[in-house]
């Protein structure tokens, strides 16, 4: 159960293309690690449901592992293409620049590949389709602004750099509607054991 599930979410990252670099305007193709990852969490069901087992991802891996394209890619296939109504999808970081590096690489994305671009509408500040009222955007850390956020899907970039859980906290809550929500957390490593970083990596250890 599930096998299709996977292969539906591997597979539509060969229709993203690189944004930077040597690998620019190139199609994007998943190194196996990154398969690996994408495979457990879309294609491990609940036998009786259906739906997704995992509800929490935490992935530590060295810069220039291409993490940003991952996550970018990630964000666009749950706020688009996993069939929940009003999909609300952030990438969620400490600072606002920061949360910008994973939604400006989806949409560099979108915009580079004709098929999305004629689904899906692309602004400054978000990627939206109208049709099923869901959306991508980038979020900074004030907590007390997303009180009204009931995500579908969040990416937490560099959670080393978080000092503390209070916008995880904030999001997490928000997803208690969502049938399956996801949180993706993704980081280099760090040295600061007081913030979720080392409580978060130690438990998934």
């Amino acid at each position: 159960m599930g096998a299709k599930q996977a292969a539906r979410a591997v597979e539509f990252f060969s229709l993203l293309r690189h944004v930077k670099g040597e690998w620019a305007n190139q199609p994007v193709t998943l190194q196996p690690w990154q398969s690996f990852i994408v495979s457990n969490l879309f294609g491990w069901r609940n036998a009786e449901t259906g739906l997704r087992r995992f509800r929490t991802a935490f992935v530590e891996v060295p810069r220039g592992n291409g993490k940003s394209t991952l996550v970018a890619g990630l964000a666009l296939y749950m706020a688009f293409f996993d069939d929940e109504p009003g999909a609300e999808v952030y990438a969620a970081a400490t600072k606002q620049d920061q949360a910008r590096i994973v939604f400006d690489a989806a949409r560099h994305m979108v915009r580079r590949s004709p098929g999305l671009l004629k689904r899906l509408t692309v602004q400054e500040h978000n990627i939206y389709h109208l049709p099923s009222a869901s959306r991508f955007q980038p979020l900074g850390a004030d907590a007390h602004t997303l009180d009204g956020c009931r995500p579908h899907f969040v990416v937490i970039d560099e959670v080393h750099a978080h000092k503390d859980a209070a916008v995880i906290d904030v999001l997490v809550t928000g997803m208690g509607t969502r049938r399956q929500p996801l949180l993706f957390e993704i980081t280099t490593a760090g040295v600061n054991r007081q913030g979720p970083w080392w409580a978060h990596r130690e438990y998934t250890r």
